[in-house]
């Protein structure tokens, strides 16, 4: 009996906390709908759906208005910011190679637009800030970091600068032993992709081709080989085309289109050799392929192809050759 007795006063005492909830709770909600008539409640519910979405309902004061705002819309504005923070840094991680003027050799590898930059009144040399922009400088420091003295404001005052080399050839410096900042000497590099934007629009305003190939600079991609006696070119092949020709030259690569596959490496390799033999005017013989890789993307196919033509050939003929079969496809 007594188990019995417990056990009805264990249900009764459930069914009366129940109904006093069911209570308050009726309550709760008539008095939330009377301020909301009056139009005087501010409050924040939050609530979850069948779904399992948290769900946030927000009443302002005054003239009542509801905004519903879910976990999912959180997420997706979460990743469209995301989006937005990768594609600046894409915008920054713009990089820019700037080469020596003498040699094609590349020597600066920056962000920034480095003729944009402002310049130094006493000598022109364009000012480089370490701190905001990417600096990446192959140049040679002077032996045994020696520096070299300067007299500046007709005598009154020295000024020490640790000079960069390209070879024998000065192209950037530090001064007074300021690594801050570096000063690129004036014309001492330049910007394959500049060079070729105005050479565009000098054809745009009247020039005829021969005189805007004449005004480009030599791409890094076209260089003489260790002693001087070959020319190297690096060549990107584009295999399964109508026809073989000179696509485009860039500062890294000459891409040239191929009809042959790139899987028969043998037959490719000739019909680009022979290509190059007809447009440089030179044997077949004379031209050898050194480096083949393929690329991943397994379209293009990277070449580096030596041209032994002694001193007959430089690079800006080899280059003026190849721009004119590129212009010649291209029209």
């Amino acid at each position: 009996q007594s188990v019995g007795t417990n056990s009805s006063t264990h249900q009764t005492t459930t069914t009366t906390t129940t109904r006093r909830f069911r209570l308050k709770a009726e309550r709760g909600v008539h008095f939330i709908s009377l301020f909301l008539k009056t139009r005087l409640f501010v409050g924040c519910f939050v609530a979850l759906s069948s779904s399992k979405r948290i769900i946030i309902v927000i009443v302002l004061m005054g003239k009542r208005s509801t905004i519903a705002y879910s976990s999912e819309d959180f997420i997706k504005k979460r990743h469209k910011k995301d989006d937005n923070d990768t594609k600046t840094d894409d915008d920054k991680s713009a990089l820019k190679t700037y080469y020596c003027t003498c040699c094609s050799n590349p020597v600066l590898i920056t962000d920034c637009n480095l003729f944009s930059l402002p310049r130094r009144r006493k000598d022109g040399s364009i000012i480089l800030d370490r701190t905001k922009y990417v600096c990446r400088l192959r140049a040679k420091r002077e032996r045994d970091n020696k520096t070299t003295a300067i007299r500046r404001d007709n005598g009154k005052s020295i000024e020490k600068q640790t000079r960069y080399y390209c070879g024998d050839v000065p192209v950037c410096y530090e001064c007074n032993d300021e690594s801050v900042k570096l000063y690129v000497l004036d014309g001492a590099l330049r910007s394959f992709e500049k060079a070729r934007k105005a050479g565009t629009n000098g054809k745009e305003k009247g020039n005829t081709t021969r005189e805007v190939v004449e005004l480009l600079p030599v791409p890094p991609c076209i260089r003489r080989g260790k002693g001087g006696k070959k020319l190297i070119i690096s060549v990107r092949v584009i295999d399964r085309q109508e026809k073989c020709s000179v696509m485009d030259i860039s500062a890294e690569k000459v891409s040239i289109s191929a009809t042959k596959k790139a899987d028969a490496k043998e037959s490719l390799e000739r019909e680009v050799l022979e290509f190059l033999s007809e447009t440089l005017k030179c044997r077949v013989a004379q031209l050898s392929v050194l480096v083949s890789d393929e690329e991943d993307d397994g379209v293009a196919v990277t070449k580096e192809i030596a041209c032994d033509v002694g001193e007959s050939m430089s690079p800006e003929t080899v280059f003026r050759a190849l721009e004119k079969s590129r212009a010649a496809a291209a029209s």
